[in-house]
Parts: C-alpha cells; structure tokens; sequence
C-alpha cells in the first residue's frame, strides 16, 4: 500500500509540473505549482519509510546516504537545467514540464518496485505451501 501512495504523489507532482507549460496564466501556474509541491511533500514521509523497512540498519544508512548525494545533485542542477532551458527557448514555461520527468521517473520506479515486490511474496508464499515429495 504504501508504495502505490508513494507513486501516486509523484504522479500528483508530476502532473502539476506537466500542467505549467500549459498555463498562460500566472495565478494559475501558482496553483499548478502549488499541486506538484502537495505531491511532492506527500511523498516524502512514505519514501523514508521505503528505505528502512526494506534494507537491513547497515545497507539502509548506505541507501539513504547515496539518496541524499543524488537529490543534492538534483538541487545544484536543477536551476541551471532551468536557466538553459529559458536560454534556448526564450520562455521559462518550458522548464517545468521538463523538470516534471523526474516525479514521472520516481512513480514508475515505485510501481516497478512493486511488482518486483509482489512477484517476490507470490514466489516465497508458493514455495512455503508446497510440500516435499
């Protein structure tokens, strides 16, 4: 469950960056802005959870370390994605659009993990029913 919660508030994100290159209106790329940021500060608390509750305590703190390198990564060229876009486009109603693949990544990633998830307690359920010939 908390996995399809965690996708669904990338896609709430994805989708009010995605809607921005559409608005002409600036009131309304506030609030288009204002859905992603819903989206994305929902998802934080449940991708936390993710990463405890999956690893053991040694490759947990590994996996959040190398989670925070790649999202201060992210922070340090998102502007500058978003500057050479308006540089190459002459507009900035581009960039958001453009910034809305990484939320799009992040949901398809949580829902393939999913199915990764589910296949691997179908597999262990079956093999813990059958019995030895």
């Amino acid at each position: 469950g908390h996995i399809i919660h965690a996708a669904l508030a990338s896609l709430v994100s994805c989708f009010g960056l995605a809607v921005c290159g559409l608005l002409s209106s600036p009131t309304l790329t506030i609030l288009a802005l204002s859905v992603s940021a819903v989206g994305t500060f929902a998802m934080f608390p449940i991708f936390w959870t993710l990463t405890t509750q999956r690893l053991p305590p040694a490759q947990a703190t590994g996996a959040i370390a190398l989670i925070n390198a790649i999202a201060a990564l992210a922070g340090f060229l998102g502007p500058y994605l978003v500057g050479w876009v308006k540089d190459v486009t002459g507009v900035f109603h581009y960039a958001p659009p453009i910034l809305a693949i990484g939320p799009l990544m992040s949901a398809l990633l949580l829902l393939r993990m999913r199915r990764q998830a589910t296949t691997t307690s179908v597999t262990l359920s079956d093999r813990s029913t059958r019995h030895p010939d």
